[in-house]
């Protein structure tokens, strides 16, 4: 791996890596803020059917797996489908944020996809 190259990776990775912290913390601060000893039934009425936004909350977990996941194929992998699979992912991640009307999170999402639309190119 070239220096240039290694230099993309990492600012991608950090940049997947801060995409990840947006939706950890929605999570974190509607579980635990309010009463962190209840934190279970608040859990499960954000996923239940009596929930009108429950979607909302399964694309910010689906969203902050994907981001975690992606930090570390990027810098450690360099296979170009799974870069490929990752930027495609990316973009799909953009828009179901988008989609739910999260828009925040949707320009944080943005930024890596650049870089690592550089990553994929030099392979």
């Amino acid at each position: 791996m070239s220096r240039v190259n290694r230099s993309q990776r990492i600012t991608a990775s950090a940049l997947f890596l801060m995409a990840a912290t947006g939706p950890i913390l929605a999570w974190g601060g509607y579980l635990f803020a309010v009463d962190a000893s209840n934190w279970k039934s608040s859990l499960e009425y954000s996923l239940s059917s009596e929930n009108e936004t429950r979607y909302f909350f399964v694309v910010l977990a689906i969203g902050a797996a994907f981001s975690l996941a992606a930090t570390f194929v990027v810098a450690l992998q360099s296979r170009r489908l799974l870069v490929h699979g990752i930027l495609v992912g990316g973009v799909v991640q953009c828009l179901a944020y988008a989609a739910v009307g999260a828009w925040f999170l949707s320009f944080v999402a943005a930024p890596p996809l650049w870089w690592v639309y550089k990553v994929q190119h030099e392979i």
